[in-house]
Parts: C-alpha cells; structure tokens; sequence
C-alpha cells in the first residue's frame, strides 16, 4: 500500500508551505534581532549612548509568535522557537557591550530561556485558535 499521486502532492505542498513558514519565522526574528540590539554600537561608555532596545525586540518576537501560530497550529512550538533562534545564535557577536563590565554575557541565557517563552506563547494562541476554529 503506497501514496497516491494526489496524496503525495498534497504532503509535497505542506512541506513546502512548513518550509515557507519556518524561513518567515527566522527571517522576521533575524530581522528583529538586528534593528533592536545589533544595530547598536558595541561598546558605549555614556549614559545616553545607544545600547540596543530589547524590550522593543521582545515584544516584536511575542507578537510574531503569537500570530504565528494562531496561523500554523500544528507546528506552532518550533514556529516560535524559531523566531527567537537567530537572535540566540547571533548574541555573543552582535549583542552591544555597553561599558564592556561584563554583564552582556547574562543576555545568552536570557534569550536561551525567551526562546522557551516564544514557544509557549505560539503554543497558547495556537491553541486558542484551534478551539476557536472548532467552534
């Protein structure tokens, strides 16, 4: 007993369109990451010199997150993990240094655990639209 023609089609389809959405997730979380906290200035030694702004990055990649997967329930923990993946892989390169104390060593066990957050938050509105759907 194998696939029918049709039937591979239509897994052929979903993968490509979970591909689709995985690249989203780590594009918009890539793009999050760098205008927040990498465009910022490495090192500043001022008070009110640049020094990234990761509430602004937190909020875009909840926000992302949650709608995400409200969209693709099925597969929303990685969805949402894998918005908050590059910012991960990137920070001990790009996340700014401020007095260089350092305390900006601290921001990779903070995304580490921000990740787990975006998961849980794709999770929670997944679930919430698959009830809604239902009803």
């Amino acid at each position: 007993m194998g696939c029918t023609g049709e039937a591979r089609a239509v897994t052929s389809a979903r993968r490509r369109i979970d591909a689709l959405v995985d690249a989203l997730a780590c594009g918009i979380g890539l793009a999050a990451w760098v205008i927040t906290m990498a465009s910022a200035p490495r090192y500043s030694y001022g008070p009110d010199e640049d020094t990234g702004n990761l509430g602004a990055f937190m909020t875009a990649a909840l926000l992302a997150a949650a709608a995400l997967g409200a969209l693709r329930p099925r597969r929303s923990v990685r969805t949402g993990a894998l918005i908050g993946l590059p910012a991960l892989a990137l920070s001990p390169w790009t996340t700014p240094r401020g007095d260089n104390d350092g305390l900006w060593l601290l921001i990779v066990p903070y995304l580490a655990a921000f990740v787990l957050v975006l998961a849980a938050a794709a999770l929670a509105a997944g679930r919430i639209a698959s009830a809604r759907r239902r009803t």
